[in-house]
Parts: C-alpha cells; sequence; structure tokens
C-alpha cells in the first residue's frame, strides 16, 4: 500500500537528547587514532576507530578510507566543541565535531556537523553524522536538521520511483534504501572521500546510501527524476559484483533511461545528441569510460550520449534485452563480449547502426575526436 504523507510524517524521528557537561576525556584517545590513521595512509587503522553498527555508514567510511591509500592529506585534524554534549537515549554522545585537512598542492579545507560516538568495549568509536530520520515502506532517508521537510518530500515519493524502477530492472530487494540529504556541497563532498573536489548533486556507490544535496532537491516531477537517476545506479549495482567495473557511459546511460522512465520524458539531451550526430561532434565510447579519466573532460556526452544509446538498445531489443546485457557486464564480461554473447551482434556494428540511427550516415560511423 503507497503510504499517506500522514503515515510518513508521524514516521519522522528526532532523538532527544539532554545537556551534559563537558566533552567526556576519554573521547581523546579516539580522535587521536583517527587523525593519526588518515596522516599515515592507514585505512584499517582508521576503520578500527569506526562503529560498525550501521552497514552502510561503515561501507561509506571503508570507501572513505581506502582513498587515503591514494590520496593521503598533508595535513589533518579532528577538534570537537569544548562546551556542551549530548547524552541520547540510546546511550551514544552527539557533539559538534570539524575536520580540517590540506591535500597536497591544494587549499586548506573544513567541514563541521554533528557527529555521533558510541561506546563498545570500553573504547568510543565514530558512528557518523547526527541525523533527523524520516522512514517510509523500504526507505529510509536521513536529513540535517534543517532539511527535514526536504526529508518528508523524499519519503513520500520515493517507494514509488523504487517499485518502477525494479519492476523495470528486475531487482526487487528487501535492503532498506537509505537516502542521505546534505545541506553544503562541502559536507557531501567530504562524505564521499577527503580529496574528492569535483561539484556534484548526487551520488551513489554500491552498498552506500543514495546522497543528495539538499538544495538541489526540488518537488514533483523534477524529484522523481532525481530519485529515479539515483536509484537506477542502485539497481544496476544488484545485477552483480563487476558492476562499478562497467563504462561509465553505461550507468549514467541507464539511469538517464530510468529517469525518463518514471517521469515519462525523453530525457536530458536528445535533441542535443541529434545535433552532435549532424555536426561529427559525439565522441568515441572509450573517451567516456573512464569516471577516473579522460571522461571527466566529457561529462555532458557521458550522460545524454549514453542515454541516447542505451534508448536505442531498448528499441531495437526490448529492455529485457538491454537487462540481460547489464547483467553479462555485471557479472564479469567486457561491453565487447556481453554485447556479442545478448545481442548476438559485434559492438562495433551496434554502434555504427546507432549512429545511422541518429541521421549522422556514413561519415559519422567513425567517432570525432575531442576538441
Amino acid at each position: 500500500m503507497k503510504p499517506s504523507l500522514l503515515s510518513v510524517l508521524l514516521s519522522a524521528s528526532i532523538a532527544l537528547s539532554a545537556p551534559a557537561g563537558p566533552v567526556p576525556a576519554d573521547l581523546g584517545p579516539t580522535l587521536d587514532r583517527m587523525a593519526a590513521a588518515v596522516l599515515d595512509g592507514d585505512a584499517e587503522g582508521y576503520l578500527a576507530c569506526v562503529d560498525a553498527a550501521d552497514p552502510v555508514l561503515h561501507k561509506e567510511q571503508e570507501n572513505w578510507a581506502r582513498d587515503l591509500l591514494l590520496h593521503r592529506p598533508e595535513a589533518f585534524s579532528i577538534t570537537l566543541d569544548p562546551g556542551q554534549w549530548t547524552m541520547q537515549p540510546d546511550g551514544s554522545v552527539v557533539t559538534n565535531l570539524a575536520m580540517t585537512w590540506t591535500m597536497p598542492r591544494a587549499r586548506e579545507r573544513s567541514v563541521g556537523y554533528p557527529a555521533r560516538f558510541v561506546q563498545r568495549d570500553g573504547q568510543w568509536l565514530y558512528a557518523g553524522e547526527q541525523w533527523v530520520h524520516v522512514r517510509a515502506p523500504g526507505v529510509e532517508v536521513l536529513v540535517e536538521p534543517e532539511l527535514r521537510n526536504v526529508g518528508l518530500h523524499i519519503a513520500a515519493v520515493m517507494p514509488s520511483v523504487r517499485r518502477r524502477v525494479d519492476d523495470m530492472m528486475g531487482t526487487h530487494t528487501d535492503r532498506v534504501q537509505q537516502v542521505k540529504v546534505y545541506r553544503s556541497m562541502s559536507h557531501l563532498q567530504h562524505s564521499i572521500y577527503l580529496s574528492y573536489t569535483d561539484p556534484l548533486g548526487g551520488w551513489n556507490e554500491p552498498g552506500e546510501a543514495i546522497k543528495l544535496l539538499g538544495n538541489q532537491v526540488q518537488s514533483g516531477r523534477a524529484l522523481r527524476s532525481l530519485l529515479a537517476h539515483e536509484y537506477g545506479h542502485c539497481a544496476t549495482f544488484d545485477l552483480g559484483p563487476h558492476a562499478t567495473d562497467m563504462p561509465w557511459w553505461v550507468l549514467e546511460g541507464v539511469a538517464e533511461h530510468c529517469s525518463a522512465a518514471v517521469t515519462g520524458s525523453a530525457g536530458r539531451g536528445a535533441r542535443r545528441v541529434d545535433d552532435w550526430a549532424r555536426s561529427g561532434d559525439l565522441r568515441s565510447w572509450e573517451q567516456l569510460a573512464d569516471f577516473r579519466g579522460e571522461a571527466m573532460n566529457h561529462q555532458g556526452h557521458v550522460y545524454a550520449q549514453g542515454h541516447a544509446m542505451i534508448a536505442y538498445l531498448d528499441q531495437r531489443f526490448g529492455f529485457d534485452g538491454v537487462v540481460a546485457w547489464l547483467t553479462a557486464m555485471a557479472q564479469g564480461k567486457s561491453l565487447e563480449e556481453a554485447t556479442l554473447t545478448t545481442f548476438e551482434s559485434a559492438w562495433t556494428d551496434v554502434d555504427a547502426a546507432w549512429r545511422v540511427s541518429l541521421g549522422a550516415g556514413d561519415a559519422a560511423v567513425e567517432p570525432a575526436s575531442a576538441p
């Protein structure tokens, strides 16, 4: 049964708290260990200071810590508000936390938020942000207090969006889908990892929550579009353990296609792709494949050109065929192998036919190089 807005409102919860004096002195060793592990690039040492009770938070922190193996800050510190802290009904402690860091050849950055700490076996462990929780069937929305109304909107819309995408992808699960909404870009970036600096409005990785920037969350059709895109990623990740190894344009193209299906729109950039085809301004798929490589220079093409190809495959082979193709890649096959085994065509032939379908003709079968 679709939840009414009233039921969503009643499920909103804010933990009661009471001032409890100065911050506990025995939190200090935990903060020291966390800071030392970050500066040493010691992912395991950092995770030893993180509470494992919430598997979503722990996965996010695992990915956060793994980035330290590649991008270690030159300076890093954690400080707590020396004033009041609060004891929660579950025995956890909440206090304002600030992290400040400097990556090599970069400016100093910082972020602050109310953070939770819990005691396990006599030591304090970091338990992430203190959120306002809004719940609906199969969904848990976690927001900063100022964004409570945003959380209510998401909780009211997300269950129906999830059902629609799961029906498309055949990925019905019993998982409670978390959505975290951040008040600032800097906080959202920090939640990914310390080295992340690119502007973004949403983020999703396997095992993590859907992460959204609060000031970009709208209502109505725009909200359904955003949630369908992000949950499209979740459904794709459910297809197999190698889903994130797919080319970036595939992942974003599928998410855009889910968004278009839920909202009944053609998706972003359909006309633009036709224009690119006519002007010879399409990119090669190799240019759009690597999230950490050249594709970052062609993000508009990643989304729009990727969606145009997914829409073409849907029209030509049916979406069940597209899901089989995605599943083959999620199970470890390359793009070329998955295309040959699923569609019984070479990828180069499929690509050429797609370009002709756009009106590009023979002259655009060879992809244009990047400017």
